[in-house]
């Protein structure tokens, strides 16, 4: 399972996010360990090659799921982008976020992440309730409130100051 970058807390902050709205790890994780050694190195060649392997991450997933559209399967891309058997190999912080008006994800998914993701030593469901926002998909209706959570949670992982976090 992918380790955290202990030196870089934008590419941690970034990681957990891609992992949270993308829901899979392993097309991930191989971008990811391509650049883990920079990750504490030179800003600016660390971030290009960031970038690079990313581009080719997205490049890759393009070509795969333009193989399944020929191949008349529209949603098989999407369906391979899952935690399932998968999720106990967690073995990293894990915070999943979710809206309880969330219509394109249904809330039992994220509960399920969160029940199979046993070797997870620090998991947090948290759900955004219509009362306080962030209750839609990816917490469209209040992108603030989702980056405060995340932060905070980040910081009580790390053993920071959440006021020290901008």
């Amino acid at each position: 399972m992918f380790e955290y970058f202990p030196d870089n807390y934008a590419w941690s902050l970034t990681t957990a996010t891609l992992f949270d709205e993308v829901g899979t790890t392993s097309e991930p994780e191989e971008a990811l360990r391509s650049v883990k050694h920079l990750a504490g190195g030179d800003p600016a060649a660390a971030n290009e090659a960031w970038y690079e392997a990313f581009t080719r991450l997205a490049e890759k997933l393009e070509r795969l799921g333009n193989a399944d559209l020929d191949d008349g399967h529209p949603l098989t891309a999407a369906r391979k982008m899952t935690l399932d058997g998968i999720a106990d190999k967690i073995t990293c912080p894990l915070l999943i976020a979710h809206g309880e008006n969330d219509r394109q994800v249904p809330l039992w998914m994220a509960q399920k992440t969160y029940d199979e993701a046993v070797n997870s030593p620090n998991r947090k469901l948290k759900i955004f309730r219509l009362d306080e926002g962030g209750a839609e998909h990816c917490q469209i209706d209040n992108r603030q409130l989702i980056g405060d959570v995340m932060s905070d949670w980040a910081a009580e992982v790390f053993g920071l100051d959440p006021a020290g976090i901008v």
